[in-house]
């Protein structure tokens, strides 16, 4: 992602709006490629999916990969840390909602976007890589498979799932079959199904199985959609003053 221009100026409520993550100044893309001697600098956080139609105003020039993986093995992950309190609706919910977003940013910005399946990437990392590079206008390096050999000493602490450090592994793609008891598939599944269906990941459960988990956990999450709506907290809200 380039940086920006340093003109480019956001107002208090802006950054808000955007939780103060999209904008602000740690975030100055142009002040971390003259650290790094970069022409094109990178930055993952996975709460930017809701936000993509700010950053893209903000970052004119900025091209976004869209990421999409199971929620079923998301929920499974996030449940393998020692770090997060989450719970199953919690990360379900979050899941669905940058998947909504993501979905959308495709389609209003299709030309700035790309979009890759996790299980696509661990399977085929290579093609995979490939294609990416040629979206962000990159050469490929073939040591960008082997990055579970570098130096792992200046990690954050925090990560303490081992996997994090191991080379892809595709066999661990429906690993969450194993981790995922029923009433919590049943949960994941009634949450997230319709956005499941749209990047063609097929559920497990009947309805007539997610019905009594859908009528406990479905309104109070249909509640808080509305407050958020209501609120103005939505993403097309978000408008950067340049």
């Amino acid at each position: 992602m380039p940086g920006r221009d340093n003109r480019t100026r956001v107002t208090s409520q802006d950054q808000e709006t955007c939780k103060g993550k999209c904008l602000g100044k740690r975030f100055d893309m142009k002040r971390v490629a003259r650290c790094l001697f970069a022409t094109i600098v990178g930055e993952k956080t996975p709460s930017h999916a809701l936000h993509i139609k700010a950053l893209s105003e903000a970052f004119p020039l900025a091209r976004f990969l869209i990421l999409r993986r199971d929620p079923r093995a998301v929920v499974a992950s996030w449940h393998r840390t020692t770090w997060s309190r989450r719970t199953t609706t919690e990360v379900s919910e979050k899941w669905r909602r940058y998947s909504t977003a993501m979905r959308r940013a495709l389609v209003m910005i299709p030309k700035r976007c790309h979009e890759i399946g996790y299980e696509e990437l661990v399977s085929n990392p290579t093609a995979v890589l490939k294609s990416c590079c040629a979206f962000l206008g990159s050469d490929f390096d073939p040591g960008m498979l082997f990055y579970h050999e570098r130096d792992m000493s200046s990690f954050d602490e925090r990560v303490d799932n081992e996997l994090t450090f191991e080379p892809p592994n595709a066999s661990r793609i429906d690993a969450w079959r194993i981790d995922t008891p029923a009433p919590r598939l049943r949960r994941i599944e009634a949450i997230c199904g319709r956005e499941m269906t749209r990047f063609g990941y097929g559920r497990d459960t009947s309805l007539r199985e997610r019905i009594p988990t859908s009528i406990v956990v479905l309104p109070n999450l249909w509640r808080k959609r509305i407050r958020r709506k209501l609120r103005g907290r939505r993403v097309e809200n978000a408008r950067p003053v340049i």
